[in-house]
C-alpha cells in the first residue's frame, strides 16, 4: 500500500500515513480531534443564537421548523431532533438517557437553556399536574383550528338545526371536525357554555 502526506485539519502539520488511513484519520492527534470539536460545538453555539427571538418573558422562541406539539425541530449529528434538547446539550450538558428535558415556562417552542431542567417521566407529569395544565385545550391546543367564539356560534347553529355541511363549508373545515364539536369529543370544556339542550 503506498504512503501518502497528509495535513492535519487543525495545526496543519504533514504526517505521512498509509494512503487507506489518510482517508480515515483527519487529525494528526487525539489532542486535535478534540479541538476540531470543540471548535464544531462553537460555531454551532453561534449558529444557534440565529434560530430565535427574545419574548417579553426571556423565552427564547424558535423560529425555524416546529413539530406538531410546537416543538422546534434542529438537524443535529446528522439525526433530526428536538431544538430544546440540543440547545440543553450545548450549554447545559449531557443528557443521561431516558430522562426528559423540561421547560420551566411550559411553552415548546422556548429554547432558552436556563428555562429547561432534566427530569424524569413522572417529574414532567408532576410538574405538568402542579401547573394545572393537564391538557392544552381550546385555543392554546398548537392543532386547533377554530377559536373559542367560533365554536360556541357553531354549537349554538347545531342547536338551532342548521346541517353539518353548511356549518363546515362556512367556517372552511371538514366534516368531522363539526362532528366532533357535536359530539362532544372536541371543545366540550366549553359545554357549560352551551345553550340548554345542547347534544
Amino acid at each position: 500500500m503506498p504512503l501518502v502526506q497528509r495535513d492535519c485539519n487543525i495545526c496543519r502539520r504533514t504526517r505521512t500515513r498509509l494512503e487507506y488511513k489518510s482517508k480515515i484519520y483527519q487529525y494528526c492527534s487525539t489532542l486535535c480531534r478534540d479541538k476540531s470539536r470543540l471548535r464544531i460545538s462553537q460555531d454551532l453555539k453561534k449558529r444557534f443564537h440565529t434560530l430565535y427571538e427574545i419574548d417579553e418573558n426571556g423565552c427564547w422562541i424558535f423560529k425555524k421548523g416546529k413539530s406538531s406539539g410546537g416543538y422546534g425541530c434542529i438537524t443535529y449529528k446528522g439525526k433530526q431532533q428536538r431544538a430544546h434538547r440540543v440547545s440543553y446539550l450545548l450549554f447545559n450538558g449531557d443528557i443521561k438517557k431516558g430522562l426528559f428535558v423540561c421547560h420551566s415556562c411550559d411553552r415548546p417552542s422556548c429554547i432558552n437553556p436556563t428555562h429547561l431542567w432534566i427530569g424524569t417521566n413522572q417529574d414532567n407529569i408532576k410538574d405538568m399536574f402542579s401547573k394545572n395544565r393537564k391538557s392544552h385545550v381550546g385555543e392554546k391546543n398548537t392543532r386547533a383550528i377554530l377559536k373559542e367564539k367560533e365554536v360556541k356560534c357553531i354549537k349554538i347553529q347545531l342547536t338551532n338545526g342548521h346541517k353539518i355541511n353548511d356549518i363546515a363549508k362556512k367556517y372552511k373545515v371538514s366534516r368531522p371536525v363539526i362532528e366532533k364539536i357535536k359530539y362532544g369529543y372536541t371543545w366540550k370544556h366549553l359545554d357549560n357554555d352551551s345553550p340548554k339542550g345542547y347534544r
